[in-house]
């Protein structure tokens, strides 16, 4: 794995999960709290601080494990694997090895879920995916708007980037409205969406939502053209 970042890989294997997903759930949760310790030949040392053990089942279940690696085997083209510890510095995986080679054991690996391919999607996700309208344009600007920030690890370069997407996605809502989209669909888009800009910026989902209240509130209405009679 020389010449891959397996930090950055981490991290794009989780936006790519999440773009996939419907909402932000307890596997996007686990791998956001996951860390790259280090890296043994192909498999990832992912290490887990004492108080985000309690997310470790969301990656050890067969079904979970199988997305990731799909995932990274997707970005690298490489069947790649991982093995989760507590902690997350260099000195306790050491450690957890040390301890796990003294007692003869195996790094943990679950069944494999049955691989599913070419499974055809259902006629509720193709109406869904057929009605994003509005939506679409705005999910897929900020995988890349994220991926052109250059300083991606300073707070200010996440709130600049929060700042400069809160326009798009009010317009979004806003458009949604105007083409009459159901209001369950309008809260259910959005809610996915400040989930995913959330998850970008490191804040709560809702103060990513206030954000958004408070851009609506200070900018100027938007003009409807009038209907003619």
């Amino acid at each position: 794995m020389a010449k891959v970042k397996p930090a950055e890989l981490w991290q794009k294997c989780m936006d790519l999960l999440f773009e996939r997903s419907d909402r932000w759930g307890p596997l996007n949760e686990a791998m956001r709290a996951a860390v790259v310790v280090a890296v043994e030949g192909q498999t990832l040392i992912l290490g887990l601080a004492g108080e985000h053990q309690y997310l470790r089942g969301h990656l050890e279940t067969a079904t979970n494990r199988h997305q990731v690696l799909t995932c990274l085997k997707e970005l690298t083209d490489r069947d790649l694997d991982y093995e989760l510890i507590q902690g997350t510095t260099i000195e306790e995986w050491e450690a957890h090895k040390q301890a796990r080679d003294s007692r003869g054991q195996k790094p943990f690996r679950p069944e494999a879920a049955p691989p599913v391919q070419g499974a055809p999607k259902s006629v509720e996700a193709k109406q869904e995916a057929a009605a994003e309208g509005p939506w679409a344009p705005i999910m897929e600007r900020l995988h890349y708007a994220y991926q052109e920030i250059r300083s991606r690890t300073e707070p200010a370069a996440r709130a600049q980037f929060l700042l400069d997407i809160l326009p798009a996605l009010a317009e979004a809502e806003s458009k949604a409205a105007r083409q009459d989209e159901p209001e369950e669909r309008i809260q259910r888009s959005l809610t996915k969406a400040v989930e995913r800009i959330a998850n970008l910026v490191d804040l709560p989902p809702t103060q990513v939502a206030l954000e958004l209240l408070r851009y609506q509130a200070a900018a100027p209405p938007a003009k409807t053209p009038r209907k003619k009679p």
